[in-house]
């Protein structure tokens, strides 16, 4: 039974490590990079992001979807719906297209938190696409993401 539980414990040790969005110098991962410039605002303060670097993460307990925030004060703030609004216009402008049949998509369109993240499409079926192939769909969203920034 020891062995189990410190077998269960290394391998849980191993995922967590593994699972980690950063280097060892403390800079963001590529997606993470993309997602924290397409947020640019701290969803408590409302100070711009900094960019290029690892940024601690609110969670919302209902809905698990994840946003970066500025300092490790505001992980357990409340996040201000101004803030929030401006969030999400700028998540679905970035996004622009539903990641599965590619009809516009606005802060409007139906949205769903999938892997922590705030997803737009033009219908619910889409959902469960975009659900069973997140890594297919989320690189279509990093190239969504980046054409969003060269833009702007």
């Amino acid at each position: 039974m020891k062995r189990l539980m410190l077998c269960m414990l290394l391998c849980a040790v191993a995922v967590s490590m593994a699972a980690k969005p950063t280097d060892e110098e403390g800079t963001a991962s590529k997606r993470d990079s993309l997602r924290i410039a397409v947020q640019k605002f701290c969803p408590v303060s409302g100070r711009e992001l900094p960019k290029d670097q690892s940024l601690p993460t609110w969670t919302d307990t209902t809905t698990n979807e994840q946003l970066f925030v500025c300092c490790d004060k505001c992980v357990t703030g409340t996040p201000d719906p101004k803030h929030l609004e401006t969030i999400r216009e700028r998540q679905a402008s970035a996004q622009r297209e539903c990641l599965v049949m590619e009809n516009e998509v606005s802060s409007d369109s139906k949205s769903q938190i999938i892997g922590g993240y705030r997803i737009f499409v033009c219908c619910p079926p889409c959902f469960k696409k975009v659900e069973k192939a997140q890594d297919k769909y989320f690189s279509k969203l990093d190239a969504l993401h980046e054409q969003f920034l060269k833009k702007e």
